[in-house]
C-alpha cells in the first residue's frame, strides 16, 4: 500500500512503480484542504461570520474520527446531502463536495484499518498516537 497527499500526478506513476500497490491518501492532508478551500471561498473569519460553513467543516471533519466504516459513509452522505444548500447560497462551494467525491474511496479505506494509516507524514503519526 501506499499513502500518498493528495497531489494528482501520483495516482499514475504510483501504480506504474508499484503495479501490486493499492493506493490511499492521507486523510490529514485532505482535511487540510477543505480548511484552504473554506478560507479561500468563505474569507479567513469563516467560523466567526458563516456559522453554516464552520458548521459544514465539523461534520466533514467528523466523517474521518468515525470508528467504522459503516458510521463514516453514514456521516459523508449526510455531508453530501448539504450540497444542494450550499451551492444554491454559493456556487463555488460546489468545490468542496467535488473535493471529497473525487478524494472519498482513497480515504475511507484507513478507516477501521489496522494496516492503512490514515495520514502519510510520520510526524503526525507519532503525534496521534500518543508517544510523544
Amino acid at each position: 500500500m501506499i499513502v500518498t497527499d493528495l497531489r494528482r500526478d501520483y495516482g499514475g506513476d504510483t501504480g506504474q512503480v508499484f503495479p501490486q500497490a493499492r493506493h490511499h491518501e492521507c486523510i490529514f492532508h485532505a482535511l487540510q484542504e477543505v480548511g484552504r478551500t473554506c478560507r479561500q471561498l468563505y474569507g479567513t473569519d469563516y467560523a466567526q461570520t458563516q456559522p453554516q460553513v464552520a458548521a459544514l467543516r465539523q461534520d466533514i471533519d467528523q466523517i474521518f474520527q468515525a470508528k467504522t466504516k459503516r458510521t463514516a459513509q453514514k456521516r459523508y452522505d449526510q455531508v453530501l446531502a448539504k450540497r444542494t444548500q450550499f451551492v444554491r447560497d454559493k456556487p463555488e462551494a460546489a468545490a468542496i463536495f467535488d473535493f471529497l467525491e473525487r478524494h472519498w474511496p482513497q480515504l475511507v479505506n484507513a478507516i477501521e484499518s489496522d494496516l492503512i494509516p490514515k495520514t502519510n507524514n510520520a510526524v503526525e503519526m507519532v503525534t496521534r498516537s500518543g508517544s510523544l
